[in-house]
């Protein structure tokens, strides 16, 4: 099952992101500061329909930025609307 497409997503999302695998996508911002976004199932909680999401950065972010915020909505609302 593929819970993200970087298809779907780049429709909406300031920066472009790539699928790392059926669930997660990473992205890059303007100042080269990458983002991997995602989502597992989750086993511990419930048998089914529970997952975990996971936001991290590879460096230190330098300043706020608002394309990054929209980035990772649009993410949200793929996997949201795939479920």
């Amino acid at each position: 099952m593929l819970c993200l497409s970087a298809e779907r997503i780049n429709t909406k999302a300031p920066y472009k992101v790539s699928n790392i695998d059926d669930c997660s996508v990473t992205f890059s911002t303007a100042d080269g500061i990458g983002y991997d976004v995602g989502f597992t199932k989750d086993i511990f909680i419930f048998d089914e329909g529970a997952y975990f999401c996971f936001i991290s950065n590879h460096e230190t972010p330098s300043h706020s930025d608002i394309k990054i915020f929209q980035t990772i909505a649009a993410v949200f609302e793929d996997f949201l609307t795939d479920i």
